[in-house]
């Protein structure tokens, strides 16, 4: 936990930070008729994401957890890692979404 910030604190800036990263995805952009399409790599990807852009957040964790245990995510792992924090924050899970996201930064750092 970050020193000097109450919980209520931290719950607000990691949910803050999860939408504004959850908006920036990439999942579909085109700038011009000229550009490639980037499309998703890893089916499971894409169906947890369907799900997850039809607020079914309760299938959409249900299949990224199932992905991420199968190893079915591909190059999107660090996405799909954020994007079940966000969830996990979501749900109310404030320990699980904490380490996921303490993870995912010092992964960041040693990078």
């Amino acid at each position: 936990m970050v020193r000097g910030l109450t919980t209520h604190q931290m719950r607000s800036l990691l949910a803050s930070a999860v939408t504004s990263v959850a908006l920036c995805l990439p999942i579909y952009s085109k700038a011009s008729s000229d550009d490639a399409e980037e499309t998703v790599q890893a089916l499971r990807y894409g169906v947890t994401l369907y799900h997850y852009y039809q607020q079914d957040y309760f299938n959409a964790l249900t299949e990224l957890m199932a992905a991420q245990e199968l190893q079915a995510l591909a190059m999107h792992a660090d996405n799909a890692e954020l994007l079940r924090g966000g969830i996990s924050l979501s749900y109310g899970m404030d320990r699980v979404a904490e380490n996921i996201f303490e993870e995912l930064l010092t992964e960041n750092l040693d990078a």
